[in-house]
Formats: C-alpha cells, sequence, structure tokens
C-alpha cells in the first residue's frame, strides 16, 4: 500500500493530466472532458467552460509553473468568449468556440417586468443567468497570473481585460442592488432587482476584485462608487445576519435566526460555498467571529463523509441525467468542498484538524486517482461527473496551503 505522501504525489501528477487535458488548443479549459472513454455516460455533459471554475484552474496552473494555461485561456477570454470583448459581460458558460451557453446581459438589452418572481423558470424566460461572483473569481485570476507569471504581458491582459469586467461590475449595478435577476454559483437560487436581499459571495468577490483592480490599475471613480456600494451592503447584511451567515443576506430583516429547518436550496441555508469569504476574497479575516462560526456550521450540517460535504441542507443535485434531465434523487459528497474547508481551516490557524482532514479526503480517491465531483454511498448506483477539474484544482490549493507542492 502506498504511504499518504506518495499518494499525494500521484494525485498532483494526475492534477496536472487532467488540468492539461482540459486545456484547449484554441485557450478553452473545459469543466471536465466528456470525451475521456471513462467518463461516465450516465453524467451530466460538463464539457463548457465556466469562468469561475476555470479561474481556480488558472491559479491552480500558476502555482503548478504551468503559466502558457492562464496565459492562452485569458487571450481566449478577450479574442473568443462572445460578449467580453464588445461589453465586458461574463455569460454564465461558454461552448468552447466561445459562443455563449446561457445569456448574461445587463436589463437595457432584456426589458424586465416591473414584478419579478424570483424563480428558476423565470429568469429562464427572461434569458438571464447572470452570476456576479464569476466577474470577481476572473479579476482575482488574472491579478495573481500577472503578479506570477514572470514573463511580460501584453496590454490587453494587463490592463483592457481587467478594465472590461471591472466596467462590467459597475454596469450592472446601482445603489444597493443589481439591476438584473442573478444567481448564486450553484445555479438554483435567483434573486431579485430590488428585493433587499443578495447571496454573500457574489457580493464578496465582486468586492475582491475591484479592489484588486483598483489597486493594480487604479482609483477610477465607478470602480470606487460600485467597490463602496457593494461594501456597504455586505456589511450591512453582515450586521443583520446572527451568529452565523447563510447563503442569503436580507437587508430589510434583522438577525436571521439561521435555524436551518426546512431549506431546499443554498439561499437562507448553510451554504458551503460562503468558505470563499476567506479563501479567496479574503473579505472576512480568518480570525472573524462570525467567519470561524460559519465555518463550524458548515462543517456541522453539510459535513457527510470523509469523502467530502453537501453544498447545502436539501441539496439534491446529483449530476446524473436520464433522458436529457438531471435526475434530483439527491446529492452524494462533494471532495472539491472539503478541500476547500481544508484551504479555510489551515488560514484560520487549525492547521491540525485541516491535515486530518486533507489526509482523510486523500485516502477516499481510488486507485486511479481521478477526483468526481461528487462520491455516493457504497452500494448506491449512482455515478457523478469524473473527473472534475475544479475537485482536482481545489486539492492542489489545498495541498499548496499545507506545503505539499
Amino acid at each position: 500500500m502506498l504511504r499518504s505522501r506518495d499518494k499525494v504525489r500521484e494525485l498532483l501528477e494526475k492534477s496536472k493530466e487532467v488540468l492539461l487535458e482540459c486545456s484547449l488548443d484554441n485557450g478553452a479549459i473545459v469543466a471536465a472532458n466528456s470525451d475521456r472513454p471513462d467518463y461516465p455516460p450516465q453524467a451530466n455533459y460538463y464539457r463548457f467552460v465556466w469562468p469561475r471554475d476555470t479561474s481556480f484552474a488558472c491559479v491552480a496552473a500558476d502555482r503548478l509553473g504551468l503559466f502558457e494555461i492562464p496565459e492562452k485561456f485569458f487571450a481566449w477570454m478577450w479574442e473568443r468568449a462572445e460578449g467580453v470583448s464588445e461589453e465586458g459581460v461574463i455569460r454564465n458558460a461558454y461552448y468552447t468556440s466561445g459562443l455563449s451557453h446561457g445569456i448574461s446581459a445587463p436589463g437595457q438589452f432584456y426589458p424586465l417586468p416591473k414584478k419579478l418572481k424570483a424563480n428558476f423558470l423565470d429568469a429562464h424566460i427572461l434569458c438571464t443567468t447572470l452570476q456576479p461572483d464569476q466577474y470577481g473569481f476572473l479579476l482575482w485570476a488574472l491579478d495573481h497570473h500577472l503578479t506570477a507569471c514572470p514573463k511580460k504581458h501584453s496590454k490587453v491582459l494587463e490592463r483592457t481585460l481587467p478594465t472590461l469586467i471591472a466596467d462590467g461590475i459597475s454596469k450592472l449595478w446601482e445603489s444597493e442592488g443589481f439591476k438584473v435577476p442573478y444567481w448564486s454559483l450553484w445555479e438554483d437560487t435567483s434573486f431579485a432587482p430590488k428585493s433587499g436581499t443578495h447571496h454573500p459571495l457574489s457580493l464578496a468577490t465582486c468586492v475582491s476584485g475591484l479592489g484588486l483592480v483598483i489597486k493594480r490599475l487604479g482609483r477610477r471613480s465607478s470602480w470606487l462608487k460600485t467597490k463602496t456600494s457593494m461594501e456597504n451592503v455586505f456589511w450591512k447584511g453582515y450586521k443583520n445576519s446572527g451568529k452565523f451567515l447563510t447563503g442569503e443576506f436580507n437587508l430589510k430583516k434583522t438577525k436571521q435566526n439561521g435555524s436551518g429547518k426546512g431549506w431546499a436550496k443554498s439561499s437562507g441555508g448553510i451554504d458551503s460555498s460562503l468558505l470563499g469569504l476567506a479563501f479567496p476574497t479574503n473579505i472576512l479575516p480568518p480570525d472573524d467571529p462570525k467567519m470561524v462560526s460559519t465555518v463550524e456550521q458548515i462543517t456541522k450540517k453539510n459535513m457527510r463523509d470523509k469523502a467530502g460535504l453537501i453544498r447545502y441542507p436539501g441539496d439534491t443535485y446529483s449530476s446524473r441525467m436520464f433522458l436529457g434531465e438531471v435526475e434530483l434523487a439527491g446529492a452524494g459528497s462533494w471532495p472539491l468542498l472539503l478541500f476547500w474547508l481544508v484551504t479555510v481551516l489551515s488560514q484560520m490557524g487549525q492547521r491540525k484538524r485541516a491535515e486530518r482532514m486533507f489526509w482523510d479526503a486523500v485516502s477516499e480517491v481510488g486507485k486511479d486517482n481521478l477526483i468526481p465531483e461528487q462520491v455516493f454511498p457504497k452500494g448506491n448506483s449512482r455515478v457523478g461527473v469524473k473527473p472534475l477539474l475544479w475537485s482536482h484544482m481545489m486539492f492542489i490549493h489545498a495541498a499548496n496551503e499545507l506545503g505539499y507542492l
């Protein structure tokens, strides 16, 4: 039997392999290579470009010294991704050619009715699948690459692209909210304009991303105004929360109870993506009391087993397809979330606990060293997306945090 460190070295090599095969010749980086002969035939089709997943991949590539991968991806975003160079609009996903897979556009392009119900169907009828966190994650990844990569960069990467993305955030924001309905990163909970509700991570990534651009390119008034407004909304939501944070800030209520009962979506529940408030946005310091309490709630409510966490209580997405539809038969454990938790715990100074979870997660990876999107209990016939690029990249981030790269 391989020693644990041998297993980590094998996983690092396999993660590089997965990253390279998901990085296409034209610069696109797909979430999963469904062309693999061992890709589960019943798993959802993930051969798309999600800018968020790719942002984590680009930073991981930098840490592995594979600078050409993010360099080519950011060129792809500029040259091919529909709407980016023209409008600074980031769609929720793209085909590898650069065409939009789902549309995200400012309100003036798609007039909205006065009364909008914040649900999945209405938002799709209105042709808007805006996910603001992707703007912020892209700015993080771009800033990281410009800092980490020693080569001289083009004007597009250094100035034009980050300027367009930052301008895109500012154009979508007014007063205390986004102009159009938007989604959390899990794509199952939407937030309506002027509803007074927000997804904390969506705010945090935009604030963090704008801060990086301002630091690198200067204090443009529109960026400063948007960043300040978003920060005010974030801290108002933070103040209105109880002892820990949930997947929804409600500016119209105080002291949200956070009871954990009856949640079927990430909105209002213990959302594991709130780990992003610590890494990579750093909007909350590691010793922030509510952040510490939130991490404890995520661990308590969402830890399924040694293999991973669920996204939130009541999660039903399994990534298995049947006759073109996703089966909502109950979620498995997400390894990427466990590696995310490991990274945050280590940054909080809980090194021993992080190490234990890391080695537990590593021990759960099979002999093929492929990390899936979800792991299901033994005896369960469901098989999800495997390998998932994001899962492998979060393993790299956790390994980097613990000093194993």
